[in-house]
């Protein structure tokens, strides 16, 4: 009982509610372009499964490499900016694979956007969280990570199947287009969002890099 108040008490936070709201959204568009590219190479008749392994790689890829500085980087600069940033910059990224496939047979010409985008994403992730504690109070903060965690996993199993529903009805330029506009959405809530951030240390990117690296 306890525990389904805590939750509606959360869902009265309207701040948490746009962002919760928002990242849904976007976690349901970050798969339309996958589905999409796969779709694409089915109706074409490309070679599906070394394809798939190949989008699959580029899109993990950026988490191994960059998830370290983008923690690091959710700390220093503000997480509003860095996840509207993330949007924005998605937005640019899906909406120019159409005029990067040129073969609709061979999405490869897509790769580098594939990786750029996972980049995005990367840092999209740790500021997400990072942000709920200025948002929420803290005895809502198991909750409020519980439900953001668990919503993005829903999101990402009913992108999925919408992803392959929305290409089959609408295409592959419609499918990514949609997608743009879901990052749109979220980038517009993320906007609303009225977050008291503390003032960190800027400091130089690139020393700060250099510290992770050894690190690593």
């Amino acid at each position: 009982m306890g525990r389904v108040i805590g939750i509606t008490e959360v869902f009265r936070n309207r701040n948490f509610l746009k962002l919760w709201i928002g990242q849904i959204v976007s976690a349901l568009g970050d798969r339309f372009n996958q589905m999409a590219l796969l779709g694409l190479m089915i109706k074409k008749g490309g070679n599906v499964g070394q394809e798939l392994s190949k989008i699959t790689f580029w899109s993990i890829l950026p988490f191994f490499v960059f998830s370290l500085f983008s923690g690091v980087l959710s700390d220093r600069w503000s997480r509003k900016r860095i996840l509207i940033g993330s949007d924005i910059a998605r937005i640019f990224l899906v909406c120019s694979m159409p005029w990067v496939i040129r073969d609709p047979a061979c999405v490869a010409p897509a790769y580098p956007v594939i990786f750029a985008i996972g980049i995005f994403t990367c840092l999209f992730s740790p500021a997400k969280f990072s942000i709920i504690p200025n948002l929420v109070e803290n005895r809502h903060l198991l909750i409020a990570n519980s439900l953001i965690a668990s919503s993005a996993l829903l999101s990402v199993l009913a992108g999925t199947a919408l992803g392959g529903i929305i290409f089959d009805s609408m295409g592959f330029q419609a499918s990514l287009y949609l997608n743009a506009a879901t990052y749109l959405f979220s980038a517009c809530a993320l906007w609303k969002l009225t977050v008291n951030e503390k003032k960190r240390p800027a400091g130089r990117a690139w020393p700060l890099f250099l510290r992770i690296s050894r690190r690593v």
